[in-house]
């Protein structure tokens, strides 16, 4: 039997890869819930060479808060190179956005500076 995979893995899995690519990352997912201005902030923000990327964690199939679908409208109108925002329920599909969004932007990752 094939084992589901939680919200909370695949957001070690962003983590891991971000910080693998050599972001800073803060995680603002919490046990309990927040409030004010923070209802509806992705669970992820990291940085890199004065890029932005904020992060909604979600397992496959899960399904975004009110909060977190108006979050999403809003920061749209803002989003440019130096800020992105996704929702990741994939790993793989992560990997390939980050990767996107590193050639774009010409970001270098630790692993291809190693000789």
């Amino acid at each position: 039997m094939k084992a589901k995979v939680s919200e909370r893995n695949i957001q070690e899995a962003v983590v891991a890869r971000l910080r693998w690519h050599g972001w800073m990352v803060r995680e603002l997912s919490q046990p309990q819930a927040v409030t004010r201005e923070l209802v509806g902030v992705p669970d992820v923000i990291a940085w890199k060479m004065g890029h932005t990327l904020l992060i909604e964690c979600k397992r496959r199939g899960g399904k975004m808060r009110e909060s977190q679908r108006q979050f999403a409208e809003e920061i749209g109108p803002h989003e440019r190179l130096t800020l992105a925002s996704t929702q990741a329920s994939d790993v793989d599909e992560f990997a390939d956005f980050l990767q996107k969004h590193e050639a774009g932007a010409d970001i270098v990752t630790i692993r291809e500076m190693r000789p």
